[in-house]
């Protein structure tokens, strides 16, 4: 897998995935998020990939930063004037709950040595997708 870290954006796809971000904004969040939850069936690796990179840049957005982001995701939320609606961070932490329980990413990083710790951070995600601030 094209991954150095369990971290968001530690990934070619994500990294990738930041120019769409650019160019659409919150719609490629949306668009990211929603895809992932469309597939019932079937949670690909990549699509669970975009997906954890626009849930982190959600949190980056509503101000609660989970650790380092690439500075295209922080110069994008200090120009992004839309905020996101209840109904999106519910998805998004939906589809983190859908990697967590069976997925290709899932499956990948439990075979690693780091699949602790990317679980572990998308479960931080989620919190603070949520309203909670974990510590």
């Amino acid at each position: 897998m094209g991954a150095w870290g369990p971290q968001p954006f530690a990934n070619d796809t994500a990294l990738d995935w930041l120019r769409s971000l650019q160019h659409g904004g919150l719609r490629a969040i949306e668009r990211s998020i929603y895809a992932l939850r469309a597939s019932k069936r079937h949670l690909g690796a990549p699509a669970c990939e975009e997906a954890a990179a626009a849930a982190e840049s959600l949190c980056v957005l509503i101000g609660k930063p989970g650790g380092p982001v690439p500075s295209e995701v922080r110069e994008w939320a200090a120009r992004e004037k839309e905020r996101p609606l209840p109904q999106l961070m519910k998805e998004a932490a939906a589809g983190i709950d859908a990697m967590l329980v069976q997925s290709e990413l899932k499956a990948r990083w439990d075979e690693s040595a780091e699949g602790a710790r990317w679980r572990a951070g998308l479960q931080h995600i989620r919190q603070r997708l949520l309203g909670h601030n974990p510590p």
